[in-house]
């Protein structure tokens, strides 16, 4: 589970903040919370996907939540969008939309289902096979819902050492798995107690904005493992916080104290303040696990620690990072040394990662290549560039594919060789779950063979959705494949974290992998 902050700004886009819009990745499904003005601007200054979108919720009608849609709503009709789209929210959105439809001639390509909740209760609007989403009664000047998404339960995991002890053959696996027995051929029943395990707990996140203190909201938030609260005040201004219906930092982490929850992400943030220095101060003076919830920040939720900051999403292009460098300029008047740069990104690639004796190059065991032999026997093959190209490319490549030595006499690739080499790598326990971007024509043989590692030393991994997305895009139309890392990791399959942050392992077998529905 994965939330992508967009904008915490309330009452204008003030000190650089923007209006309130998150992105939650729930697997392969991605929810959409709340739409401000701007909330597509973010999306492309980030590089969200969101256009696999099929719900959207929408706190309440006030315009710093909703004034956004109308143009998300307009840009997937250009993009000609056939699938349905549901958007959840208190009553009144339908002729907010419907009406700027009609008057704006816009002719939508897909159908937009409005979903009325009832913001006065905590019910379950919306469910599919991997999560469900209840409402969150706020206290706000008009109808108000939050949000609670609750991840499924998990099916059971297998003991790897009791298919062995009582040969069970992988097509009885499933039906163990969800719970059943196993009947040995001598008539014996072995319980599902005594095959499997608990699976992980499922994880859960909670959006609160805007509202009042609520004791409602403690109720129904405990225990989550992520709470999104506004925090739009700090204690100085409490007054103006109650006549506007609004909280402050304290009062929210108040709410967090007592529901139980992991950790804390403040947001809604008056323009009043330049900086968050003093809602956090007050909210720590309460609860200790809270941050602010930064814009482009992608935190992370997993089973077996809190909730974390994953990174804060990287804003530069590569254009504008080359931009910076005065030996390299990436201007509309430089394409051909644009041109030359990638050609030499990619040379290096094959030269460190697939074909060093192309050029006569000797790697040691474990990939290094000495930097000026490098340099010389490029340039001995008709390859030219000196140390400072060497040094962009490594600095400026947005996967990160290549790292010097401390000393930087030496330099190799991060991960993704098809030669023999150690990369000095320990097996370290992944997450729960990792994912792998593929093309669509690899469908059919990956559901028959499962992930294997072809001519590279490792089957890849990224640690989140969208990364893996863009991956399978370099091959074709991109499919994203859930991997159940956990479960693999239990039945002793080992994994490595590349230098890079690439997640590897031999194998996948396609009992392990999760296909997009």
């Amino acid at each position: 589970m994965q939330l992508t902050i967009l904008g915490n700004s309330s009452g204008g886009p003030f000190h650089g903040r923007h209006y309130t819009a998150q992105v939650l990745q729930v697997e392969n499904h991605t929810f959409l919370i709340d739409c401000g003005e701007g909330t597509q601007m973010q999306i492309f200054k980030y590089r969200v996907k969101v256009d696999a979108c099929n719900q959207i919720f929408i706190s309440h009608l006030h315009g710093d939540h909703v004034f956004g849609l109308i143009g998300l709503l307009t840009n997937w009709s250009h993009k000609k969008r056939s699938q349905p789209l549901h958007i959840f929210s208190p009553p009144g959105l339908q002729e907010l939309i419907e009406t700027t439809i009609r008057v704006c001639g816009i002719k939508p390509s897909y159908e937009i289902v409005f979903q009325v909740v009832d913001p006065s209760v905590s019910t379950k609007i919306f469910e599919n096979a991997k999560v469900e989403v209840w409402t969150i009664p706020l206290h706000h000047r008009s109808p108000t819902s939050g949000w609670l998404f609750r991840e499924k339960v998990k099916p059971r995991n297998i003991r790897p050492e009791k298919i062995e002890a009582y040969n069970i053959h992988f097509s009885a696996i499933p039906a163990i798995k969800a719970g059943g027995d196993f009947d040995l051929p001598d008539g014996r029943v072995i319980s599902n107690a005594e095959l499997t395990v608990d699976p992980p707990i499922p994880l859960s996140y909670a959006f609160c904005s805007d509202t009042t203190f609520s004791e409602a909201v403690i109720e129904v938030v405990h225990g989550v493992d992520l709470l999104y609260h506004e925090a739009t005040f700090i204690e100085e201004n409490a007054r103006e916080a109650i006549i506007s219906f609004h909280s402050t930092a304290a009062q929210a982490a108040e709410v967090a104290r007592r529901a139980g929850v992991k950790r804390l992400i403040l947001g809604h943030i008056s323009g009043r303040y330049a900086d968050t220095a003093q809602h956090l101060a007050e909210a720590r003076a309460v609860f200790e696990n809270v941050e602010i919830a930064e814009e482009g920040g992608r935190w992370e939720v997993e089973g077996d620690r809190p909730p974390f900051l994953l990174r804060q999403l990287d804003t530069t292009s590569k254009h504008e990072m080359h931009l910076t460098h005065k030996e390299f300029k990436m201007g509309e008047k430089d394409k051909n040394e644009a041109a030359k740069f990638v050609r030499i990104s990619k040379f290096i690639s094959q030269i460190l990662r697939h074909r060093p004796e192309k050029i006569g190059l000797q790697l040691d065991e474990q990939g290094w290549a000495k930097v000026d032999e490098l340099l010389e026997k490029s340039a001995a093959k008709g390859t030219h560039f000196d140390r400072a190209l060497l040094q962009i490319v490594v600095d400026t490549n947005d996967k990160k594919r290549f790292v010097f030595s401390e000393d930087g006499l030496r330099v190799r690739a991060s991960q993704g060789h098809s030669i023999d080499i150690d990369l000095g790598l320990k097996p370290q326990k992944p997450p729960e779950t990792l994912w792998h971007g593929t093309a669509e024509k690899s469908l059919e043989s990956i559901r028959k063979e499962g992930l294997r590692s072809m001519r590279r030393q490792h089957v890849h991994l990224s640690k989140d959705r969208q990364t893996a997305e863009n991956v399978g895009r370099r091959h074709g139309k991109a499919v994203v494949l859930t991997v159940c890392t956990g479960e693999m990791a239990r039945q002793k399959h080992k994994f490595y974290l590349s230098e890079n942050g690439v997640w590897l392992t031999e194998e996948v077998p396609v009992e392990f992998l999760d296909f997009p529905e």
